[in-house]
C-alpha cells in the first residue's frame, strides 16, 4: 500500500479501567469552543469497523476516493493526516483515520462541505453498506511534553520515503483513572521519563509520532 494507506499495528493497553465518556452533539447556532481553548487545534480519530469480507472492496473504494477526501478535508483550517488499516492487535477489520482541525467550527465547515459534495456522496453510497460501526474521539496533543523531548509532534512529523519500506505504526491506548488531575499528572511523569525512553532505542528504526489525550469521547485516555 502507498503511504496514505499504511498498515498499522495497534496494541491497546487498558490501565486502571475506570471509564467516563463525554459526547459532543450538534449545536444549532453560535460558536463551539474547545474545553482546552487556546491550544493549537485538535485531532479527530475516526475508527470504523468494516464487515468481515468487505475490507477489499472498502479499501478499493477508499483508495479511489483519496483525492476527493484530500480536497475536502485538507484546507487552511483542517488537514487529513493519515489512514490506517489494522495489521495486528484489536479488531482486524477496523480502519483508522486521523484529522486535524483549527477548532470545532473548522470541523463543521469541512464536514458540511463533504456532505454537499456529489463525489463524496457517491463514495459513501459504496462504502456505507460495508460498515458495522463508527466511533470517533477528539484529541489534544501534549505538544509541550513532546517538544521538551525534542519531538516535533504529529503535524510536523515526516515519515520520509516509505514507498519501498514496510512501515507500521503502533497505537498504544491507556485508560487512566478518573479525576481532574489524572491527565496533567500522567503527562508530568511521562514527560520526566520520555527522554530516557527515547535514548534506549538508538536503532533509528522507530520514533514517537505524537502523544494525545481525549477532549471529547472516553475521558482520561
Amino acid at each position: 500500500l502507498k503511504p496514505m494507506m499504511v498498515a498499522a499495528r495497534f496494541n491497546v493497553g487498558v490501565r486502571n479501567a475506570a471509564t467516563c465518556s463525554l459526547k459532543l452533539g450538534k449545536q444549532i447556532a453560535g460558536s463551539r469552543a474547545m474545553s482546552t481553548s487556546g491550544t493549537p487545534g485538535f485531532f479527530e480519530l475516526r475508527q470504523y469497523v468494516i464487515r468481515p469480507g468487505g475490507m477489499k472492496t472498502y479499501m478499493t473504494e477508499t483508495f479511489a476516493a483519496a483525492g476527493v477526501r484530500k480536497s475536502l478535508f485538507t484546507t487552511e483550517d483542517s488537514k487529513w493526516l493519515c489512514f490506517f488499516t489494522t495489521e495486528i492487535g484489536g479488531d482486524l477489520t477496523t480502519v483508522h483515520h486521523l484529522y486535524h482541525y483549527k477548532d470545532y467550527n473548522a470541523r463543521d465547515k469541512a464536514r458540511n462541505a463533504a456532505a454537499s459534495s456529489p463525489e463524496w456522496g457517491e463514495y459513501l453510497k459504496e462504502v456505507r453498506q460495508l460498515m458495522v460501526s463508527q466511533t470517533n474521539r477528539a484529541l489534544i496533543e501534549a505538544t509541550p511534553t513532546l517538544q521538551a523531548a525534542g519531538l516535533p509532534g504529529a503535524l510536523k512529523f515526516c515519515p520520509g520515503d516509505v514507498q519501498d519500506t514496510a512501515v507500521a505504526y503502533e497505537l498504544r491506548k491507556y485508560q487512566l483513572q478518573l479525576g481532574y488531575e489524572t491527565v496533567p499528572n500522567f503527562l508530568k511523569y511521562y514527560g520526566e521519563g520520555l527522554g530516557d525512553k527515547l535514548r534506549v532505542d538508538d536503532s533509528g528504526a522507530s520514533t514517537l509520532v505524537s502523544l494525545l489525550y481525549t477532549d471529547n469521547g472516553p475521558l482520561n485516555e
